[in-house]
């Protein structure tokens, strides 16, 4: 399967499990898109519901990924909430979006060292229970930050100082 940076790391794990292999790619249907035809992967698709598949040529077509699944559904006689359910248990997530009103500040984040140092506490402190990901928008001018774990708090705590040292750091108010 071909997924973005932001699938749930539950996902992932399940997937992993069930004897599976996750590459990840940067936001953007066109990023799935060009991994699955380097991979030769029959499934590809955004955590926001974007799905590519073979069976369709690769196009991301939502009515007929819907039909599909309601199809899967009523061949092995489940609810769709049921099919959920089964399929794995995300780990809890939280995106903050912090503005950045200079596009200067916007592309130099990645410079600003107490928030790199507090990045690699929390990956280290959630080891392979958690990650983090802080990235700029390709859409408008915030800094993203997504922390995600199996332990809610962790998730909470980690967000917070993370988001308090971006916006600490560029200044916003």
């Amino acid at each position: 399967l071909v997924g973005t940076v932001m699938s749930n790391l539950g996902f992932e794990k399940a997937w992993l499990c069930r004897g599976g292999s996750l590459t990840r790619t940067p936001v953007g249907d066109q990023h799935v898109y060009e991994a699955m035809l380097k991979n030769g992967s029959a499934l590809g698709g955004e955590q926001s519901g974007h799905i590519l598949s073979t069976m369709n040529g690769l196009c991301g077509d939502g009515i007929l990924t819907a039909l599909t699944i309601a199809t899967l559904c009523k061949k092995q006689n489940q609810s769709l909430s049921d099919w959920m359910d089964a399929s794995f248990e995300p780990y809890p997530q939280k995106l903050v979006n912090i503005p950045i009103s200079n596009s200067q500040l916007n592309k130099d984040w990645k410079n600003c060292e107490p928030l790199q140092k507090a990045v690699i506490g929390a990956e280290q402190s959630m080891g392979s229970e958690g990650r983090v990901l802080v990235r700029t928008s390709g859409t408008e001018p915030v800094l993203r930050v997504m922390v995600e774990a199996s332990d809610p708090q962790a998730v909470e705590d980690w967000t917070n100082q993370l988001t308090a040292l971006a916006e600490s750091h560029f200044n916003i108010t």
